[in-house]
């Protein structure tokens, strides 16, 4: 019963820490556009090309959003005890690595 409360304590404090991770990307993705803009306001007030920089920011945008993705993925586990189910891709990938590094062994059937 011990270890069990030690384990749940242990995924709750990993469940905070996700969240103030969440919290704090989103300060950086706001502090991000808040200064992204007054930039590129001001390239405009100049009359500079802003094409690259708007499209450098939407690009930057996106990465805040795909990271946000992820948090929401690890907080909602697919069952109900907190593990992550293994995905097929994750195998394959897993299996693709194990060989080119050579940890893996073609063992013929007897």
């Amino acid at each position: 019963q011990e270890r069990k409360d030690r384990q749940c304590d242990l995924k709750a404090s990993e469940m905070d820490e996700v969240q103030l991770d969440r919290h704090m990307t989103e300060v950086e993705k706001q502090q991000y556009q808040d200064y992204t803009g007054r930039v590129i306001s001001y390239m405009e007030e100049n009359g500079r090309n802003t094409y690259p920089m708007k499209r450098t920011v939407a690009e930057e945008i996106k990465r805040f959003d795909q990271l946000n993705h992820a948090y929401k993925k690890t907080e909602t586990s697919p069952n109900g005890n907190g593990e992550k189910k293994p995905d097929s891709q994750d195998k394959k990938s897993l299996d693709e690595t194990k060989k080119h590094l050579g940890f893996q062994w073609d063992i013929p059937n007897k």
